[in-house]
């Protein structure tokens, strides 16, 4: 059965983008999979335990690796190492020189005189013990056990097994992808049949776990790495100068096009701008779909004290707005209401006012909004990013709410170099510069879409966190990986933004607001003990920490907390954390 093609708000399918150009029948076996097949992929290895990944390219072509295969595999190779996971090449001899200069992976020439691969590679996965093997453009057995190119030439002799280890794999129940671009490859076992029925080519035998198929099998890659990147936050798609210049570099080595066997920099025949605009369409499905990318934990059900205590706040100052809609029909949207609570308190406080009440309400997390809807069937829940709201939504509503949601970051867009810092207090003064640059175009993204859903004079009451908070608890945070996952550091970032009070009042007139009234606010958290703090803490900080440690980690980094806390006066702690401000904005 097929699943649907793409998420509600995109306008171009990332599977499509990657098919653009197809020559040698990729578009017509994608009729025979999942048509969100890179989607899949990227979900089930965010769900994999954060260890050991065996990946392995290299196809040999008239006496080197071709340029396909090695550039998805080194792009890839850096991207699944920045989620935590440790990447092990697993190549031959064709593609010696092209990884070394990534850090802190190993890399496996597999011999060819090999005495024995059984138990080879029976070793190999004892030793590592994988949790996924993923396959970018490389050769596998057909149904007569050779190796053969794309013209049928037999290259046994010049390739190492490693399909074998793929076999292995893919029957202990060791989650298994294979990229491929033209039916030989490790992976198109899946659709041996197909392949042999409707491509002019041998089919490789050997399957996995998921397929996905390319135009170029770097674009497959590259691909994957986007749909991690949009589900993890962190910058990982890299762009066309980066991959041009590992091009070069691999081809000043000795790699040739597999196609023209010419040592050129181009790739199966396709000259550089062609992985120029595949790039920047990835890049734009990114930008055109920024999200604040919070997904809250599981002990951030119930909502934080201090958050809830403070939206409360907020809704006390909607219905305060609201004093004469007994009988008109009043349209209220809620931006970033997480589970629902805040939303039902918010909804139970108005429909005393105005029985024909009509509440909406949206969030980034699919589970979020999964538990709101069952538990309150009198409110719209639905999944949408406050970037891109729905154009169903535009000036449909009287009052946008919003609680402790502006502030969050979409993670993704923040450059690699800002990775070693917990959150934007702790960049240098450039690096804070241009921060602070992106995630006003943020702000200001988010108000066009505020003031795009009101209706004519609508009102916005809007709360987040204003310069200075929660730093007593933001500089612990970063000590803790400073002194203790240092080695993690580089691939956490919590991407906040609580933006001044001048900074936020210009986007206000900017965007078409009037500001009736500001309420700014500085009190202590309302958590009031060790444990309170550290389940405040995990709410927001559990999904993101999964992105770059382990479990084992992620409790090592809240026993560190929560040791560091209580061996401190509470109650000073706890004192004048929480700054925020409530506006009340008018649509001019």
């Amino acid at each position: 059965m097929k699943t649907k093609k793409k998420d509600l708000f995109f306008d171009l399918a990332i599977e499509d983008v990657v098919l653009s150009y197809s020559k040698r029948g990729m578009d017509v076996l994608k009729d025979y999979i999942p048509t969100n097949f890179i989607e899949i992929v990227s979900e089930r290895i965010m769900h994999l335990s954060r260890k050991n990944v065996f990946i392995t390219t290299g196809f040999f072509v008239e006496g080197f690796a071709e340029t396909d295969g090695p550039v998805g595999t080194y792009f890839l190779t850096k991207a699944i190492q920045k989620l935590g996971f440790k990447p092990i090449i697993i190549t031959d001899e064709y593609c010696r020189g092209f990884f070394e200069g990534i850090a802190y992976i190993d890399i496996i020439y597999v011999s060819f005189n090999e005495p024995n691969f059984d138990t080879y590679f029976d070793g190999l996965l004892e030793m590592y013990k994988p949790v996924s093997l993923i396959s970018v453009e490389r050769c596998g057995r057909n149904k007569k056990g050779a190796y053969c190119n794309m013209r049928g030439v037999n290259i046994s002799e010049f390739t190492a097994p490693i399909d074998e280890l793929f076999d292995k794999a893919f029957l202990k129940d060791i989650y298994t992808v294979g990229i491929g671009d033209g039916g030989n490859e490790i992976g198109m076992g899946n659709l041996y049949d197909i392949i042999e029925r409707k491509l002019d080519i041998s089919a490789a035998t050997t399957k996995v776990n998921d397929l996905i198929v390319s135009t170029v099998s770097n674009w497959g890659a590259y691909a994957l790495i986007a749909y991690l990147q949009m589900k993890s936050g962190l910058s990982m798609l890299p762009n066309f100068s980066e991959v041009q210049g590992y091009i070069k570099r691999i081809v000043d080595i000795g790699s040739i096009d597999g196609v023209t066997k010419k040592r050129s920099y181009t790739v199966d025949g396709y000259a550089l701008k062609y992985d120029k605009e595949i790039l920047e369409k990835l890049h734009k499905i990114l930008e055109d779909n920024i999200s604040n990318n919070f997904r809250m934990s599981n002990d951030y059900e119930k909502q934080s004290l201090s958050q809830f205590s403070i939206g409360m706040r907020v809704v006390n100052v909607i219905n305060k707005i609201i004093t004469k809609e007994s009988l008109r029909r009043i349209k209220v949207l809620d931006i970033g209401c997480g589970p629902g609570n805040l939303t039902y308190a918010l909804y139970s406080t108005l429909i005393k006012k105005s029985p024909n009440l009509d509440i909406s309400a949206i969030d980034f997390d699919a589970e979020a909004i999964s538990k709101a809807q069952k538990k309150y069937e009198d409110i719209n829940f639905c999944k949408a990013n406050m970037y891109q709201l729905p154009e169903k939504f535009s000036e449909q509503f009287d009052y946008v709410f919003s609680n402790e949601t502006l502030h969050w970051m979409p993670e993704y867009f923040v450059k690699e170099n800002h990775t070693n810092s917990i959150v934007y207090y702790f960049l240098g003064d450039k690096e804070r510069k241009n921060y602070s640059n992106f995630a006003l175009r943020c702000y200001k993204k988010s108000f066009a879409n505020i003031h795009k859903a009101l209706k004519r004079n609508g009102v916005a009451v809007l709360q987040f966190g204003m310069h200075g908070q929660l730093m007593p608890i933001y500089e612990l945070i970063n000590n803790i990986f400073n002194e203790k996952l240092s080695t993690h550091m580089a691939r956490y970032f919590l991407p906040l933004y609580y933006p001044t009070g001048k900074e936020i009042g210009s986007i206000c007139l900017e965007e078409g607001f009037e500001v009736i009234c500001t309420d700014k606010v500085t009190r202590s958290l309302s958590e009031t003990n060790t444990t309170e703090i550290i389940s405040f803490l995990k709410g927001f900080m559990v999904k993101s920490l999964s992105n770059c440690l382990d479990n084992e980690n992620i409790n090592l980094f809240f026993d560190e907390m929560r040791i560091n806390i209580s061996k401190r006066d509470i109650e000073a702690f706890r004192n004048r954390q929480w700054k925020h401000v409530i506006l009340v904005l008018r649509k001019r």
